[in-house]
């Protein structure tokens, strides 16, 4: 019994170890200011102590794939665990090069057209992951309505959707710079499920002010000499939430093949009626008389 004890003893720490080593906080590093910092595409992340846990990216993949509604893991810079109070875990994208995005086209007519469009695509992709898993899910309602804040660059959005009898709360902040954008996809700790807008606001500002954008990629810095192509944010909008909405380029095809459509059927009646008025005045001749004039 005593030879038992002292190999499981030792047993039972190895396991300890090689689940520890799930996580690493290896991958950040203290900074000028103070801050621990993880490394990310276009920046660094601050990391509020010790006790958050970065997921190594040997396991990223298999811990995406078993949250419902992540990005692909290919393109995720790094897995946070608990790493605010009342967010559970925090995924951050790859930086998306997409261009200057520009806010100009964001304004009380647009916003609240493209909210509805925003939420018909969450509604999509929440019924489609849950579909995948042999669930049944359903979107439930918003915490923070989809919000742009231009004077920092952020746009903001929380939702709660259904699963089962659970209630499930996403959030996500996307940071905007000089080439794109990053988002960050927070897991919303059950707690703010019935919570009002401001807390789960002030946690995804909290979120995106702890990310330092790198020199040279500051939204601020961006100088219209630079060598790069411009996004409205509507475009952008229908890229990342893959929004069923035509752009004004759609929309100018669109016209030239209703106007190609038009002639062609104008020129098909005119060819008809030409064709029909040659076959009327060939079968129109003068009918023979049956007898002989008196």
């Amino acid at each position: 019994m005593l030879k038992l004890k002292f190999f499981l003893i030792p047993l039972a720490c190895l396991f300890a170890f090689i689940l520890q080593s799930s996580y690493s906080i290896g991958q950040a590093a203290i900074y000028g200011d103070g801050v621990r910092r993880l490394e990310l595409t276009r920046g660094t992340w601050g990391v509020p102590d010790n006790e958050t846990k970065i997921l190594q990216s040997a396991l990223v993949c298999d811990y995406l794939r078993s949250r419902i509604l992540s990005p692909n893991c290919y393109g995720v810079d790094a897995v946070i665990l608990k790493p605010l109070s009342g967010i559970t875990d925090l995924v951050v994208s790859s930086a998306k090069s997409s261009g200057f995005v520009e806010f100009g086209d964001w304004d009380s007519q647009t916003a609240p057209k493209l909210i509805v469009q925003i939420e018909a695509s969450l509604r999509r992709q929440v019924k489609k992951a849950c579909f995948a898993i042999g669930k049944n899910c359903a979107f439930s309602d918003w915490i923070v309505h989809p919000k742009l804040l231009k004077n920092k660059q952020y746009f903001v959005l929380s939702y709660n959707f259904k699963m089962a009898d659970q209630l499930i709360n996403k959030a996500q902040v996307i940071v905007y710079d000089r080439k794109g954008y990053i988002a960050f996809d927070a897991g919303v700790d059950s707690s703010f499920e019935a919570s009002e807008e401001q807390p789960v606001f002030d946690l995804l500002i909290e979120i995106a002010d702890r990310y330092k954008q790198a020199d040279d990629y500051r939204y601020a810095d961006f100088n219209y000499r630079d060598k790069a192509f411009f996004i409205q944010f509507t475009e952008m909008l229908t890229e990342h939430f893959d929004l069923t909405r035509k752009t004004p380029m759609d929309s100018v095809e669109e016209g030239y093949a209703i106007a190609g459509y038009v002639a062609i059927g104008l020129l098909t009646l005119i060819i008809l009626l030409v064709f029909l008025q040659g076959v009327v005045s060939s079968d129109v001749r003068p009918k023979e008389k049956c007898g002989k004039e008196s």
